[in-house]
């Protein structure tokens, strides 16, 4: 999502956060808690929470071996290979729309996803209007 060389979060997982702010009320009734770990340091992470807008909390890893004490991390050398060790299983990297629920909303409309090549973007870089 955002690693620690990153101007800004990576335009496809900025989409599937957009959605975090309204799910943390809905999860925390269910004693849940949705908080999201990226590897920037805390001060770029809280710069871009801010442009967002969003309010789920976000934790920073920068510096320390969080990611692969979770079995979440994984060097380059690794993705090269074609196959991860991911929360404790070796498959395929997953791809964002795992979690990506506009994909749900536009499977339903008229046009479907009629998407070509990188479509997403961050929701502040949309010319909409």
């Amino acid at each position: 999502m955002f690693g620690p060389d990153y101007t800004a979060g990576c335009p496809a997982c900025s989409a599937i956060a957009d959605g975090f702010n309204g799910s943390v009320v809905h999860l925390a009734n269910h004693d849940v808690t949705l908080a999201a770990v990226s590897r920037a340091p805390l001060a770029k992470l809280q710069a871009y929470k801010r442009r967002m807008g969003w309010t789920f909390p976000w934790a920073s890893s920068f510096g320390s071996d969080f990611n692969f004490d979770f079995s979440v991390g994984f060097t380059e050398e690794q993705q090269r290979e074609g196959g991860i060790e991911y929360n404790y299983r070796r498959e395929e990297p997953l791809r964002p729309s795992t979690l990506w629920g506009m994909y749900q909303w536009l499977d339903r409309a008229p046009n479907g996803r009629n998407e070509s090549g990188v479509w997403w973007r961050r929701h502040d870089e949309y010319d909409l209007r």
